[in-house]
This record gives C-alpha cells, sequence and structure tokens, in this order.
C-alpha cells in the first residue's frame, strides 16, 4: 500500500488544466505543448481562456491548476513566476493609409476596452482626433491593422504574429510593459508530481 501510493504521488501522470487569454495562448501554447508531451506522455493538459484576471481569479479559487497570466494580482496564497515581458503600443501598416493617419480625422485607433493597459495607454496617449472602436479579439484587431483599416493598441508578441508586417506608429506615442507570469496556488501544488510539471513549463518558456 505504501509503495502504491508512493508511485501515485510521484509518477508523471494525471490531468491538469492551464488557463490563458486566447492570444497568450497563441504564442506560448504552441511551444509548450509539444515538449510537455515529448517529456510527460501520460499527463492529459486541458486548456481554458479567458482575460488574465479572470485566469488569476479562478487559480485562487481552486478552479483550474495553473495560469499563464499578463500582470497578475498579488495574493498571499498565490506563487507568481515572471517569465518575460511585453510591450503594448500603437501599430500600424508599413504604408499607411487615410485611416492610419493619426492627424487626419479620419484615423481610426481599434483596440479592447477590457484590457486595462488599453485605458492606461489611452491616458498616456496624446490628444489626437481619431475616432476609437473596438472587439476584443487582439488577433483580428491586429488583421484590421494589416489590412489599413486603422491603428491598433496592440502587444508586440501579438503584432509581430500578424498575417502582414505590422510597425509601431511612433515611440511618442507611448507603451505599457507587461509581464507574462506562471501562476500557480502554493497550497494546491505541493505534491511531486505538480512541481516536476511547474518546472518544466518555466523551463520552456524560459527557453
Amino acid at each position: 500500500l505504501r509503495s502504491s501510493v508512493i508511485s501515485a504521488n510521484t509518477e508523471m501522470k494525471g490531468c491538469f488544466t492551464i488557463g490563458c487569454h486566447p492570444s497568450v495562448a497563441l504564442y506560448t501554447l504552441p511551444i509548450l505543448l509539444p515538449k510537455l508531451k515529448a517529456t510527460y506522455p501520460l499527463l492529459s493538459i486541458n486548456f481554458t481562456h479567458d482575460l488574465s484576471r479572470k485566469i488569476t481569479e479562478q487559480v485562487v479559487s481552486y478552479e483550474i491548476d495553473f495560469g499563464l497570466v499578463i500582470n497578475p494580482f498579488h495574493h498571499p496564497d498565490l506563487v507568481i513566476h515572471r517569465l518575460f515581458y511585453d510591450e503594448v503600443t500603437l501599430w500600424t501598416s508599413p504604408e499607411p493609409t487615410l485611416y492610419q493617419d493619426i492627424h487626419s480625422q479620419r484615423c481610426v485607433l481599434y483596440c479592447d476596452p477590457n484590457l486595462k493597459q488599453t485605458q492606461e495607454l489611452l491616458n498616456k496617449l496624446p490628444h489626437h482626433q481619431f475616432s476609437v472602436e473596438h472587439s476584443n479579439n487582439l488577433e483580428v484587431i491586429a488583421s484590421l491593422v494589416a489590412e489599413g483599416m486603422g491603428v491598433g493598441l496592440l502587444p508586440e508578441r501579438v503584432a509581430k504574429r500578424s498575417h502582414k508586417p505590422l510597425q509601431r506608429v511612433s515611440k511618442s506615442m507611448g507603451h505599457v510593459i507587461d509581464v507574462l507570469c506562471f501562476v500557480h496556488r502554493a497550497d494546491a501544488q505541493n505534491n511531486a508530481v505538480s512541481q516536476k510539471l511547474r518546472h518544466k513549463i518555466k523551463t520552456i518558456l524560459a527557453e
């Protein structure tokens, strides 16, 4: 019985759930999952996607095991590991159209109003006469910017994944620094399997 209990707590198998924003998922999971599966083929990994603050809340409330979140709030039971930084700023196409001329009244700015970075950056921007239109999907915003329909408030890692090249509008337009973090509850993820999985996730994403 003792041997069975030790095996159950150390053999790398089981089911875990990782939460992250859809945009974070697109540039992390294709790197993370193949290496996890290759190392621990008996593990079952599920994913859930939402705003980073909601993912963090779900980790704190024991709803999911781990989170890959942007700028997590601090909680006494939450362990936060910083992975890497990103930059949110204004992006445009290499050959700006009239809708991307920030000095034109026809300029359109696309952004996700649900993100805290949006309001923070809008407050930093110099006053320009452009209209603000919303989408809650950053990849859609990047696509619209790529087609010349306006400028977009985007993280650099999202902008770099656009189907057409994008470029920053201007360094003078301001920016917000994001931190991608790996989070979990200290009391919920303290067995040997979880510890090995945590270490592997951090190692892969830090490469």
